[in-house]
């Protein structure tokens, strides 16, 4: 499975769930403590020996974990939205994100708090509510007009790439079945785009 391919999965799963932030709190990812989960998943929430196909040698893609997900540190996805939105990690647009640090498995020496990279289901709904001003901003709407329109231009600024049919077919199949009005589709769509695992993962 290349990383397109697991990200076009979870993308039209978030378009849904990011329009109802779930409540729960249960582990979706392992903890990185060299544990295994059912299914084979290893070390740091890295695929274990023959849980999934090998890509062919030579091969550019890689293998997004679907059991476990390791993230990125908390600094790193936090910059990564400011990218997107184009402001710095200080302005006040993200506070909602900088005060959600603790939940969101962020590293605070001075209350001896350490990193955590695990996905869990209460961290997406955290991290779900935190970025929803920033979907709503006149920052993002000034750089992606409109949504799914924009979708090419949102996909290479989050993802560094460029879009691909299986993105907007990902986002298609998410609205399937639901009525939304065009603020409520914009938001969903960049909910799920920056609640991916290949925004988040390692």
């Amino acid at each position: 499975m290349s990383s397109r391919r697991s990200t076009s999965s979870v993308l039209s799963a978030f378009v849904v769930a990011s329009l109802f932030v779930v409540g729960c709190s249960g582990e979706i990812g392992d903890s990185p403590t060299g544990t295994t989960v059912p299914g084979g998943s290893g070390m740091n929430g890295m695929p274990g020996p023959g849980t999934q196909e090998p890509l062919p040698a030579g091969s550019k893609d890689f293998i997004v974990p679907t059991e476990a997900v390791s993230l990125l540190p908390f600094t790193v996805r936090l910059q990564k939205v400011a990218n997107v939105v184009g402001v710095a990690t200080s302005d006040p647009l993200l506070q909602p994100l900088r005060d959600a640090s603790g939940s969101l498995g962020g590293y605070d020496f001075a209350n001896s708090r350490k990193p955590d990279y695990t996905w869990t289901a209460l961290r997406i709904s955290d991290w779900v509510r935190a970025v929803k001003p920033v979907c709503a901003s006149p920052q993002m709407h000034g750089r992606f007009a409109a949504l799914p329109d924009a979708l090419p231009a949102l996909i290479d600024a989050a993802y560094g790439r460029s879009a691909i049919p299986d993105d907007r077919a990902a986002i298609d199949t998410g609205m399937t079945g639901l009525t939304l009005d065009d603020a409520a589709r914009y938001e969903a769509i960049c909910l799920s785009v920056l609640s991916s695992l290949e925004f988040h993962a390692q």
